[in-house]
């Protein structure tokens, strides 16, 4: 593994007593790169799934490290650039399968394509969504937890994974840009052109917006 550190060195012996030909490799972990587990799958012949994109410690709160570095755009991007580096034969990797984006997207994707055939390309899939006149898609989530202790007034009360909140907290803000857009955000820049999608030079905390 690359750049692992004391975690990487004790969780690989770990895997490759465990992970042979074959498995399926499922990653539902923090802080243990995403990318060095894909690596170790794909050379024990075993494929491999994850709810995100995950980067050793020290990336998504790293001051030192350039805003446009810290995004998930750019996790993705490695991603993508570690797909074509271990080519088409590598075993399969679903990467970044949360529930939305991930199963969400499955639902909206059958959806979409009602009847007949599936579209083959991203371009295809937006050319139907166009064509159905679809230009966003909300996914809402309803919170039925209860408590006796009702929250107190400007309480947080945090229902999901604590390390993924503070995260995303002092991550850069990140907006999907579609076709439907009249005005971009003040600050806001490409990740690069024709990308559709735009961050903004401060943490999701620090950043409101209206829906």
């Amino acid at each position: 593994m690359v750049g692992c550190g004391s975690i990487g060195q004790a969780i690989l012996p770990l895997l490759r007593r465990h992970v042979r030909e074959g498995d399926m490799l499922l990653n539902l972990s923090v802080d243990v790169s995403s990318l060095d587990l894909i690596r170790f799958a794909s050379e024990r012949g075993a494929r491999y799934v994850d709810t995100s994109i995950e980067p050793w410690p020290g990336v998504f709160d790293n001051p030192m490290l350039d805003v446009r570095q810290r995004t998930n755009f750019m996790a993705r991007s490695r991603a993508l650039a570690l797909a074509r580096e271990l080519g088409p034969d590598a075993p399969t990797a679903v990467v970044d399968h949360g529930a939305n984006p991930g199963l969400g997207s499955h639902f909206v994707m059958r959806a979409l394509r009602a009847d007949g055939d599936p579209p083959a390309s991203r371009e295809e899939w937006a050319t139907l969504a166009h064509d159905l006149g679809v230009t966003t898609v909300q996914v809402s989530e309803r919170d039925t937890q209860a408590s006796d202790r009702p929250k107190r007034p400007g309480e947080f009360v945090n229902t999901w994974s604590i390390d993924g909140i503070l995260d995303e907290s002092v991550q850069p803000s990140e907006i999907s840009y579609g076709t439907a857009e009249r005005h971009r955000p003040k600050g806001s820049q490409f990740h690069r052109r024709d990308s559709g999608t735009l961050f903004l030079d401060r943490p999701g905390a620090a950043t409101f917006a209206r829906s």
